[in-house]
């Protein structure tokens, strides 16, 4: 006869998956708000091809920002996701547990 199958507290798991999404998408935020602080200085070069070079370094970081911004959000989406699963996991778990109870003896 199997032993059955048995998880030391599954929901751990997903607590601790969860932490560290969330330890990532505040990360990725950090990122974006250090690339939207960036400015290139327009007198490194002189002040036309300074100019020039600075509005193209400046797209660049907001562009990038952008992209560090998105990343984030998906993170929260999928935060969210991972709490539906592990809550749907623990009502699946408890209602099995319910359904077993009546044959024991």
């Amino acid at each position: 006869m199997s032993g059955g199958f048995t998880a030391d507290n599954p929901g751990e798991a997903f607590g601790e998956f969860g932490k560290k999404l969330d330890e990532v998408a505040d990360n990725a935020r950090e990122t974006r708000n250090l690339l939207r602080g960036m400015v290139a200085d327009p007198g490194l070069f002189g002040i036309f091809l300074g100019q020039i070079m600075g509005a193209a370094a400046s797209a660049a970081c907001d562009d990038s920002a952008d992209g560090f911004d998105k990343f984030g959000e998906a993170l929260e989406k999928h935060r969210e996701k991972l709490d539906k699963a592990a809550k749907s996991y623990e009502e699946q778990d408890q209602s099995v547990k319910d359904e077993m109870s009546e044959f024991v003896w």
